[in-house]
């Protein structure tokens, strides 16, 4: 999902029973989505799972990811580096790494839009089919779709090559 999606996703934007989140504009918040593309983006179920759990211990809430005051979260990239600096989770070779900048500005080769990168590629290359990672993404046209094929690691391509009968 896109940053924006995030902010403004909410418990009833989920079909429980069909595993799904719908995205969807939300006039309340004056949110439209991208490109007007409005679709569903499956859930796997062990995060349906989280997702149901984290609704029954935040039942008062509607948002997902909410501010403390149950707000739409309008920092979700300055919440995300702190908690990849607490994990440890940084490049080690940018400027801000290598100068141990704190605060908003942390690593930054970390953005948001590097989860929606590696989910998009980790769908292409676990064979679902571009068209359908098309629509699960909110692209316009394939050639958008295809740019997040990255080529895989040598060690992906000789299994890959390895599996195939040639007689």
């Amino acid at each position: 999902m896109r940053d924006r999606e995030v902010q403004f996703a909410e418990f009833q934007d989920i079909s429980w029973h069909e595993s799904v989140f719908r995205v969807r504009s939300k006039a309340k918040y004056n949110f439209t989505v991208k490109d007007y593309e409005q679709r569903d983006i499956p859930i796997p179920l062990d995060l349906l799972d989280e997702l149901k759990a984290w609704k029954e211990e935040y039942r008062d809430r509607n948002l997902i990811v909410p501010t403390v005051k149950g707000n739409p979260n309008r920092k979700l990239l300055v919440m995300t580096k702190r908690v990849a600096r607490r994990a440890g989770v940084e490049c080690g070779w940018c400027k801000n790494c290598v100068d141990g900048v704190k605060g908003e500005l942390g690593c930054s080769e970390f953005e948001l839009h590097k989860f929606r990168r590696t989910c998009i590629t980790t769908w292409l290359r676990n064979k679902i089919d571009p068209r359908t990672v098309m629509e699960y993404a909110g692209h316009s046209d394939m050639e958008t779709t295809l740019r997040y094929l990255r080529p895989a690691a040598a060690s992906e391509r000789i299994a890959a090559v390895s599996e195939i009968t040639w007689y």
